[in-house]
């Protein structure tokens, strides 16, 4: 009787089925681990382009902001403030003196992530430190843009 549970075992065991099994398998493995990789890459991919946008438009709203910061003119930085608001990420500036008085502020932050940044603002011709900027920009554009791609 003991011969016959082996010969009903090697029935439905078979080298094809074992051949195709670790194929299957060795496959899925691949492809997951093909997975995790790319999603590792492309993650700190998204990282570095969100900091290097980040700072590149830090430093434009710096050099922007020289005159307006130096004359005070509290009409032509919300001018700026606007425009970078509507094509970019900023949800929040503020942009104070050398002596620490406010010149303007807006908080438009209604996300939870959020990068901040900090800038001094120099005049070009004497070099001075005439004011700061502090921007606070918003992830989910980034987001959506890597979702799309």
């Amino acid at each position: 009787m003991s011969f016959f549970k082996e010969v009903k075992q090697y029935k439905t065991r078979t080298i094809a089925r074992d051949l195709m099994m670790g194929l299957s398998s060795a496959i899925v493995i691949l492809i997951s681990l093909i997975g995790i990789i790319y999603y590792s890459y492309s993650s700190i991919r998204y990282e570095q382009k969100l900091n290097s946008d980040v700072m590149q438009i830090t430093e434009e709203l710096a050099s922007l902001l020289t005159k307006p910061v130096w004359l005070m003119d509290y009409d032509a930085v919300m001018n700026i403030f606007q425009a970078y608001r509507k094509s970019e990420n900023l949800v929040s500036m503020r942009v104070e003196d050398s002596r620490g008085n406010v010149i303007f502020q807006s908080d438009l932050s209604d996300s939870r992530e959020l990068i901040t940044r900090s800038r001094i603002i120099t005049s070009s011709q004497t070099g001075a430190e005439i004011g700061s900027v502090k921007l606070i920009f918003s992830t989910e554009h980034y987001k959506q843009t890597s979702e799309k791609s």
